[in-house]
């Protein structure tokens, strides 16, 4: 018996995003967090690995249906990017529908509105920082 679902429908807010989706409606909205300290990617990278598992639902990509798309699980690992670009740059089709991205010691995450709103984002997010934060003033005071 399988514990996750192997596809998930978009819920009725974003059922418009992948009809609508062009250079200029990108869908994409941002939450970030500035550290006192510089990031320790390692640290990133192993908070990263720990949460993916604990929400599934953001493993996901993008499929056509018959009649309406549908978010089908993947097995691909979330990406994390340096900030290096412009923020908020549009989600390629095929793949995932979020990324994190670290400069210095900001992390940010990206996500589409196709897969999540604000209100549920917020419980990733601080799971994904929250390890980070601890182990980088954890690491200063020493």
């Amino acid at each position: 018996m399988r514990d996750q679902a192997f596809w998930y429908s978009l819920d009725n807010a974003a059922k418009i995003f992948p009809a609508v989706i062009n250079d200029e409606i990108i869908s994409v909205f941002r939450f970030s967090v500035v550290l006192k300290h510089k990031v320790h990617i390692s640290s990133l990278f192993a908070a990263v690995r720990t949460i993916e598992s604990r929400f599934p639902y953001y493993k996901v990509l993008l499929k056509r249906g018959f009649f309406w798309y549908y978010l089908e699980s993947a097995c691909f690992l979330i990406p994390v990017v340096v900030d290096d670009r412009m923020p908020c740059r549009r989600f390629d089709k095929e793949g995932p529908l979020l990324r994190i991205l670290v400069a210095d010691n900001r992390i940010s995450v990206e996500f589409s509105h196709m897969l999540t709103g604000r209100e549920r984002c917020t419980g990733f997010f601080q799971n994904l920082a929250g390890p980070v934060f601890n182990k980088s003033t954890h690491r200063s005071a020493s």
